[in-house]
């Protein structure tokens, strides 16, 4: 009778529907509670394993590692591990120990037997970004000319990824490895400039010259820009051309660029080509000018030198000028000239016949006066 009336109870539309909802229920929760044990069991598993590599073979690495016997051994009792535990341990070593060490040799051909290195060669071209990233951060600090041809492949990958294989490029090739991957690359913001600041400056001097030298080959103004600067820092007599050339540029950023790096030089003619770029068209140029003329080292300076870059700055803050940011720029400048610098701000304070020059002194004037306090 029980079973006749559950029968007729499922045979319910209504009831069945229920019982269906129900079900679906039961099984979310199944799942919910497999979503979480399944990965707690799988790290609970890993780190048991972990710590069974450890107590077997990582502990002893560093004395195994210097006997040669010993070392092929290890290698063979490591082998039966699986790769995540390999890499993990691995990875540590190439951290703290740098390519002139003395252990980095056997730590590099650790990481060859075990089969490290083919597999992160292999992944550098799987379809999946995440898995050819971590790949070529394994990379970077191991990688040989031998796999040379894999970095350069990363020409047209993601900009993160092309970035780190550049820095490889930068220590296993040479300068027309480099340009055939920043030849056609394009800055879009100055976010991303910094990179390319870290990997100039981080080349051999020889490499970096000869990279130069294609330097009008770049299509991208920014990457030139930042080129340019690179090169007026490290080697000035060597970027006088360029700067010279800089400072012709039809492009506006190109200017730029010339006003941000003369002031690495001593040279008179470029000093004297960053003051001429204060009667630029363009106002980005004259702010740029103007701030970089404070930047140049009063010591390095003549007195009569000294006087005339004051005297420059004060006219372009007393005389009539469109742009808020040049008047602020030749300001900032003044401060930067010492003495002469601050006399002349508070003269124009004091005296000015320009209300947005005054303006300008008086705004320079109280940072000054702010910062000397708070100091």
């Amino acid at each position: 009778m029980i079973r006749q009336a559950i029968f007729e109870l499922f045979n319910d539309p209504i009831y069945k529907f229920i019982a269906i909802i129900a079900l679906i229920q039961i099984a979310m929760i199944i799942l919910a509670i497999l979503w979480l044990l399944v990965p707690y069991v799988v790290r609970q598993h890993r780190t048991a394993v972990k710590n069974r590599f450890n107590t077997q073979l990582g502990n002893s690495f560093l004395y195994d590692i210097e006997d040669d016997d010993k070392l092929e051994d290890w290698i063979k009792r490591a082998n039966k591990y699986p790769s995540y535990i390999l890499y993990d341990f691995i990875n540590q070593y190439f951290y703290y120990y740098t390519q002139d060490h003395p252990l980095f040799p056997k730590i590099l051909y650790v990481y060859e037997q075990l089969g490290l290195l083919r597999r992160d060669v292999q992944a550098m071209n799987s379809k999946i970004w995440h898995r050819r990233i971590m790949a070529i951060r394994r990379l970077m600090n191991v990688a040989s000319e031998r796999e040379k041809r894999t970095f350069e492949r990363c020409r047209t990958d993601r900009q993160m990824i092309k970035i780190i294989a550049l820095q490889v490029l930068g220590r296993i090739g040479n300068a027309g490895d480099i340009f055939t991957m920043i030849e056609d690359h394009i800055i879009d913001n100055r976010m991303m400039e910094q990179p390319f600041y870290v990997l100039f400056n981080g080349l051999e001097l020889e490499t970096f010259e000869a990279l130069m030298e294609r330097w009008n080959e770049i299509q991208c103004p920014r990457l030139r820009q930042v080129m340019l600067i690179c090169c007026a820092r490290r080697s000035p007599s060597f970027a006088k051309p360029w700067l010279m050339d800089a400072s012709r540029s039809e492009d506006m950023e190109m200017r730029i660029a010339f006003c941000k790096s003369a002031t690495a030089t001593e040279d008179e003619e470029l000093q004297d080509r960053l003051r001429k770029a204060t009667e630029d068209p363009a106002w980005e140029v004259r702010s740029q000018a103007a701030r970089s003329l404070g930047q140049i080292d009063n010591d390095d300076e003549t007195p009569e030198a000294h006087q005339a870059t004051v005297d420059l700055l004060r006219k372009m803050l007393e005389e009539h000028e469109d742009s808020f940011w040049v008047r602020q720029s030749a300001a900032f400048s003044l401060w930067r000239k010492g003495e002469l610098g601050r006399a002349a701000l508070e003269e124009i304070q004091r005296e000015g016949q320009d209300r947005y020059g005054v303006d300008a002194a008086t705004q320079e004037l109280e940072r000054i006066r702010t910062d000397e306090y708070l100091s």
